[in-house]
């Protein structure tokens, strides 16, 4: 993959992923996707109900789309998701956003893509992979250590990429 080619996929387009999102579709191709179309069309329109970021800065990455269509991050070729992982009372991380949105990334993931998870409320888990998605992969590696891998992959790619001004 080289400089040019990268196409970004954020997927959640919460605190965490809206603002990555903008940063990335400043410089880069990138889709923001989120399950709910609301928030997709209030997004596309120029607003920010949340107020994580600013018209301004909304209009400043002008190579930012917004999609609740899976379909419409298949060309993408680095995936970060940003989606929630609460807690109960007892502590217990619940997955299901986790699991969802893997399952969703797994339906347009080619050979070479990168995968990056950035979720909130879970610190150091190990969680394989092949059981939150079977039919994502054909190796079975921890969650862990391929986030891992792919967040240094990815922040030696980043380090060198060239502004797109």
């Amino acid at each position: 993959m080289n400089h040019e080619s990268v196409r970004i996929g954020v997927v959640g387009l919460g605190y965490v992923g809206l603002p990555l999102a903008v940063e990335f579709g400043k410089r880069y191709r990138t889709v923001g996707f989120d399950i709910n179309p609301s928030r997709v069309r209030e997004l596309a329109r120029g607003r920010d109900s949340t107020l994580e970021v600013s018209r301004t800065e909304l209009k400043e990455a002008k190579h930012l789309s917004y999609s609740s269509e899976l379909a419409d991050i298949r060309r993408c070729n680095v995936y970060i998701v940003t989606v929630p992982t609460p807690i109960d009372k007892y502590n217990r991380p619940d997955l299901t956003p986790l699991e969802k949105s893997s399952a969703s990334v797994g339906k347009v993931l080619k050979k070479g893509d990168i995968v990056i998870y950035e979720s909130t409320g879970v610190k150091k888990f190990a969680y394989p992979f092949s059981s939150v998605c079977p039919d994502c992969v054909s190796t079975k590696i921890s969650l862990w250590a391929t986030a891992l891998s792919a967040s240094i992959r990815v922040i030696r790619t980043t380090a060198s990429l060239p502004s797109r001004r």
